[in-house]
């Protein structure tokens, strides 16, 4: 609890106010629409800039979504709008040859389409803008989400059967539960005193979007250097360019930082260097930008009537695009654990229905977010005998069927227990 610098205004009451209009954000408003028993604003959704279709969309990150998060998008009404700049990945490489190598023979190889039991594709990459617009977009004409924007959450009272909720423009709101998809740096996780674990890199992504001299076909490479893994995840042509590229590009922060204050030719030749040659040359068509990596892990994702989503519960390492995921997971559980609750008649603000969200979420958020850590420190360095190691073991991936047939569930997001929302065969 943490006492709100007061403004005096009192705003009608909502079901469940949501902290963040980031994609989970959106995403949740969405998922629980439903909640308010179809009055209108009993969903309110607080952001602290202006909710727009075109509002936030300069980020050039790409995301492989899962065939499960492509499943929730549908049933909230997304996907169709976004289908096609969606990028079917065909095939993931995953190499870690030298960096002047002219050769760069995969260690690992599995295609990944048609991989689920309704036929799709395990993964699809898209970009970043069209996620945010087209969320956006649907939140902007449910009229049973209100939406409070710009605005920002300054504090909180919890009472026993409310929490009130201190706007700092708009005055006080009462709710039931808050929901806190307001990021990595989570003001609503800090005002509930949710402490967390952080580990620094020491590494910074480099995001960029670049055209190609061949046609991708659906590739996707992430490619092992002793500084950080490179990824070019495959996008959709444009008008102006039929082969595009998205760069997920991890150096050490102060290389980073060289690498960005580079002229045009030069950036594109230390880009190129990584690559290789199976594209062709490249071109730069937008960026770069760059983000320092760290990973962030909630000790808890829940407090009396206050819930963690997404980068607020977990930052992981952008290892081949899968962040996003985590956070469309957390938005399926969080809303079938509500769901369920109203339906029984519970209090879903109470902090045992939350738990039953923290203990499915927390498992397979800390085993995803180590497996990426450590995918990173093992593949991010050269110390004798770990090359031949990691070798020799995705080598033995690569022969064993079973084990890479559950490397493509996982990359579909079917393994574990999954949300309803994002089954196949169910709403």
């Amino acid at each position: 609890m943490t006492r709100p610098r007061r403004n005096p205004k009192k705003i009608p009451a909502c079901e469940i106010l949501i902290a963040g209009g980031g994609l989970v954000g959106l995403a949740q408003a969405l998922a629980l629409a439903d909640l308010g028993d179809g009055d209108q604003g009993k969903i309110v959704l607080v952001d602290r800039a202006p909710l727009t279709p075109k509002s936030k969309t300069q980020d050039l990150r790409a995301f492989a979504i899962t065939a499960a998060s492509r499943r929730m998008l549908t049933r909230l009404g997304v996907w169709e709008k976004i289908a096609k700049h969606a990028q079917p990945v065909s095939k993931m490489l995953i190499s870690d040859s030298p960096l002047h190598s002219v050769a760069r023979p995969p260690l690992l190889e599995f295609p990944t389409l048609e991989t689920s039991k309704d036929g799709l594709e395990a993964a699809s990459i898209i970009e970043n803008r069209y996620l945010v617009q087209a969320l956006t977009a649907q939140v902007k004409k449910d009229a049973r989400i209100r939406v409070i924007a710009p605005d920002r959450v300054t504090g909180f009272e919890t009472g026993p059967g409310s929490i009130t909720v201190q706007l700092e423009r708009t005055g006080e709101i009462d709710a039931r539960l808050i929901i806190a998809a307001d990021g990595a740096r989570s003001g609503i996780r800090r005002m509930a005193g949710i402490k967390t674990m952080d580990w620094d890199y020491g590494q910074s992504g480099i995001v960029a979007t670049i055209g190609l001299g061949r046609p991708h076909k659906g590739r996707a490479i992430q490619h092992f250097l002793p500084a950080g893994p490179f990824a070019m995840l495959p996008l959709v042509g444009d008008k102006d360019d039929a082969h595009r590229g998205s760069l997920v590009w991890s150096e050490k922060a102060d290389e980073a930082q060289r690498l960005l204050a580079l002229g045009g030719q030069e950036f594109l030749d230390a880009l190129q260097l990584r690559l290789g040659l199976q594209f062709g040359g490249a071109r730069l068509l937008a960026g770069p930008q760059s983000f320092p990596l760290g990973m962030t892990l909630a000790r808890g994702f829940t407090a009396p009537r206050v819930v963690l989503i997404g980068d607020a519960a977990h930052k992981v390492h952008p290892l081949a695009g899968q962040g996003a995921n985590l956070g469309f997971k957390d938005v399926a559980a969080l809303s079938e654990t509500l769901i369920e609750a109203h339906r029984l008649g519970e209090d879903y603000g109470n902090l045992l229905v939350l738990e039953r969200y923290q203990s499915w979420r927390r498992f397979d958020v800390v085993t995803n977010a180590l497996a990426m850590d450590g995918m990173n420190r093992v593949f991010s360095n050269e110390l004798p005998g770990i090359k031949q190691l990691r070798d020799v073991g995705l080598a033995l991936v690569d022969r064993v069927l079973p084990l890479k047939s559950l490397m493509t569930r996982e990359a579909a997001g079917e393994t574990g227990r999954v949300p309803a929302l994002m089954r196949v065969g169910e709403a």
